[in-house]
């Protein structure tokens, strides 16, 4: 029932029993009816590997209601407190958080993120490659949960994983080309 989360997470599909609800018919396209399942393409699909270049610290966002807290990680990644690599990114100001979210600016966000994704090369059990051009400082996410045994590599050099959105990973990215 929230879908901004869903595009977060990389939902790209949705199966439902009998007739899609207003929800569904808001933010997915059916695609193929067999019987009373209905097969739906989220029309805000975003990659596994996006990039944002504005954050939010987990103390301030803790302070957002459900509906802004959702709309905020389609606008800036939620840092851990206390972690100084982030500086190099703008802070999201959510002063202008008060307007009213249309589907029309939900898409507005959605396109941004899909700037500068990573293109998937490789994709098994235990890897994941693919390349990606940035045009300035960023922060690559990953809707995969964080873990310590994750390692990556960027350019052949062993780079940190970050712990960001409250238990996903993500790495920063400078600016160029890179796999």
């Amino acid at each position: 029932s929230r879908p901004l989360l869903q595009t977060l997470a990389g939902v790209k599909y949705y199966l439902c029993k009998n007739k899609p609800n207003d929800f569904l018919k808001a933010n997915y396209s059916p695609f193929y009816i067999s019987g009373d399942v209905t097969a739906l393409q989220n029309k805000y699909f975003l990659p596994l590997g996006f990039t944002y270049d504005r954050y939010i610290s987990y103390s301030e966002f803790k302070k957002l209601d459900t509906l802004h807290k959702d709309m905020v990680l389609l606008k800036a990644f939620v840092a851990e407190n206390g972690e100084t690599d982030f500086r190099v990114f703008d802070i999201f100001d959510t002063e202008n958080m008060n307007e009213k979210y249309s589907f029309k600016k939900y898409g507005e966000d959605v396109n941004e993120l899909k700037h500068e994704t990573m293109k998937v090369t490789e994709h098994g059990q235990n890897s994941i490659r693919g390349t990606i051009q940035v045009s300035k400082i960023k922060l690559l996410f990953f809707a995969i949960p964080y873990d310590k045994g994750w390692t990556i590599t960027i350019d052949g050099k062993k780079t940190k994983l970050k712990l960001i959105n409250i238990g996903f990973m993500g790495v920063i990215i400078p600016p160029g080309i890179h796999t």
